[in-house]
C-alpha cells in the first residue's frame, strides 16, 4: 500500500512556487524595505520563501495572496524568532493590507482534499500562463 497524499502540503507547495515565480525569484521584503525608507532588520541572503504577513496557522489566510510575499530566507527565519517586531513592521510595509488581513484573519476555513487539488490545478494553471 502507498503513501497517503498529503494534498495540504502539495497545495502549499504549488502556492509558495507561484508566488516567488510571481515575484522573478527576488526578494520582495527587502525591495520594500528600501521603497518605504525602513532599515533592515536582517541580512538578504538565502533562498527565496513563500513568507506570510499573517501566520499560517490562520487558514483563512494560508492562501490569501494579499497575506504572502516572496522573500529570502534570512527575512522569512527573522520575521520567525522576532513575531512582535515582524508584526509591527509588516504593517508598516503593507500598511493597504492591514484592515483587510485583520476583518479576514479570524474566520473559520476548512478544507478537505479535494479542495486543496483543486487549488494545485489552479496554481498550477496560473504558473503555465506566466
Amino acid at each position: 500500500m502507498g503513501k497517503a497524499i498529503n494534498w495540504k502540503k502539495k497545495a502549499c507547495d504549488t502556492f509558495s512556487l507561484l508566488v516567488r515565480t510571481e515575484a522573478g525569484f527576488q526578494c520582495e521584503f527587502h525591495a520594500k524595505l528600501q521603497e518605504k525608507g525602513l532599515p533592515s532588520p536582517c541580512r538578504c541572503n538565502g533562498a527565496m520563501q513563500c513568507c506570510h504577513k499573517i501566520t499560517r496557522k490562520k487558514l483563512s489566510l494560508l492562501f490569501d495572496r494579499r497575506n504572502v510575499l516572496c522573500g529570502c530566507a534570512g527575512s522569512n527565519t527573522w520575521a520567525h524568532f522576532n513575531e512582535k517586531e515582524w508584526d509591527e513592521l509588516w504593517r508598516k510595509m503593507y500598511s493597504e493590507d492591514v484592515e483587510y488581513l485583520e476583518s479576514r484573519k479570524n474566520e473559520i476555513k476548512h478544507f478537505k482534499n479535494w479542495d486543496y487539488k483543486f487549488m494545485i490545478d489552479e496554481y498550477k494553471q496560473k504558473l503555465e500562463d506566466l
